[in-house]
């Protein structure tokens, strides 16, 4: 019965992360609705099984889109709701995403300081990237 639920758990969490990579492509496509849509169903799934790494992904995928539209303060909610994630705290590239976001949102609002920290913190996290 565990290793059921083990392998359910895993094929859930692959379902998850196809859902995130057709978000993705939506959103290089400009298909902002769909990219939108498909982030938050994997968002969805993601709370249910209590994917940390699905719910934080599909988080920034929400802000991506939120913010190419002009929506910053919603945006802006959804990036602080993917640093809320255990999975926020172990991944470099998620933390340099997020920075780079956020930097972006505070440039466009010309918020020029508080754009440069986390832009400056962006350049920090990436000195940290192995790969």
């Amino acid at each position: 019965m565990i290793t059921s639920f083990f392998h359910a758990q895993a094929n859930n969490e692959k379902q998850i992360d196809l859902i995130l990579e057709n978000s993705l492509k939506n959103f290089n496509e400009i298909k902002f609705n769909e990219s939108l849509k498909k982030a938050n169903h994997a968002l969805k799934i993601s709370e249910k099984s209590n994917y940390s790494k699905g719910k934080a992904a599909s988080c920034i995928y929400i802000a991506k889109v939120l913010l190419e539209v002009g929506a910053y303060n919603e945006g802006l909610y959804y990036l602080e709701k993917a640093e809320q994630e255990p999975f926020a705290d172990t991944a470099v590239n998620f933390k340099t995403e997020v920075c780079r976001l956020r930097g972006r949102v505070y440039g466009n609002l010309k918020m020029y300081k508080l754009a440069g920290k986390e832009f400056h913190k962006q350049i920090q996290y990436s000195y940290k990237i192995k790969d």
